[in-house]
């Protein structure tokens, strides 16, 4: 327990509540620490060097790069490399299903499954700040809601977006 504290003063914060615990032990803790302000700020923590140089977002008025901006991912895994390839394993399965669904969706016009599907990926679209596979599946969305879309239109988003995924597994695997 003792080094457990320790991290926990080290990651810059000042007290912890140990579990099993109580509703009322924790909002005493809140209320205690609410009250007892340290006089001086703890030194901010540091976090490691980016393993990769990371590229500035493009502003608002350009189209960001088809690739993957890794800020984000390198900022939650404070440079872990084990949590980087973990993600990077869940991530690539992830696109390849994803791609198979959207063209499943697609091909049955099948509005419900297509936001199912963009709900279970939004979170790794917004991680990785993807805006050209957010982009398409909105574009997916209103294809289908039509029922005059031709079929190449159809064809042409699943090829994107089939497209786009391979090439963010790849970009993921080139990251370390």
């Amino acid at each position: 327990m003792p080094d457990i504290r320790d991290r926990i003063y080290q990651a810059g914060m000042n007290d912890c509540v140990t579990k099993p615990f109580t509703p009322k032990e924790l909002y005493e803790k809140i209320a205690y620490n609410l009250q007892n302000k340290p006089e001086t700020l703890p030194a901010p923590v540091t976090t490691p060097a980016p393993l990769v140089a990371v590229e500035s977002v493009a502003p608002t008025a350009q189209k960001p790069d088809k690739g993957i901006n890794f800020k984000k991912i390198i900022e939650i895994s404070g440079g872990n490399k084990a949590f980087i390839h973990k993600y990077n394993d869940l991530t690539k399965k992830a696109f390849e299903q994803f791609a198979n669904e959207y063209e499943t969706s697609l091909r049955a016009r099948d509005f419900d499954k297509l936001r199912k599907l963009n709900h279970n990926i939004r979170a790794t679209v917004e991680l990785l700040d993807l805006y050209y596979l957010d982009a398409e599946i909105t574009k997916g969305k209103d294809l289908i809601q039509h029922e005059n879309t031709p079929e190449n239109e159809i064809e042409a988003s699943i090829n994107l977006v089939k497209e786009l995924c391979a090439q963010y597994a790849k970009d993921l695997f080139s990251f370390l």
